[in-house]
């Protein structure tokens, strides 16, 4: 089951718009022990906004075990800074989730 939350303003604008607008992207996928845990990541991480909507925008899904995000950017210093700083959030909630979600549960790694 693919779970999507859309974690940026104008998520429902046209792709093709975005495309234009957004020429940078990455595509990042994170493993964890179960879909509990990489839901729960996602929903966390999703609810901070991006500082510049117009200019970046963050949609993050859950397939099973895995959540994945996917980030586009006007150009390639804000995603940059959008991956630096997911990586910095995503450090705590998986921290977070190993200490409190249960030790066999609680790990991810990027693929």
């Amino acid at each position: 089951m693919m779970t999507a939350i859309a974690a940026a303003a104008g998520a429902a604008d046209a792709p093709a718009a975005v495309a234009k607008q957004h020429p940078y992207s990455c595509d990042l996928e994170l493993q964890f022990a179960s879909p509990k845990h990489a839901q729960v990541a996602a929903d966390a991480l999703a609810v901070d906004q991006e500082m510049s909507p117009k200019s970046v925008s963050r949609t993050f899904t859950t397939d099973g075990c895995t959540m994945k995000l996917h980030v586009e950017a006007a150009d390639a210093r804000f995603l940059r800074l959008t991956m630096l700083s997911f990586f910095d959030m995503s450090a705590v909630v998986v921290k977070t989730l190993q200490e409190f979600g249960g030790e066999q549960e609680g790990g991810a790694a990027a693929r």
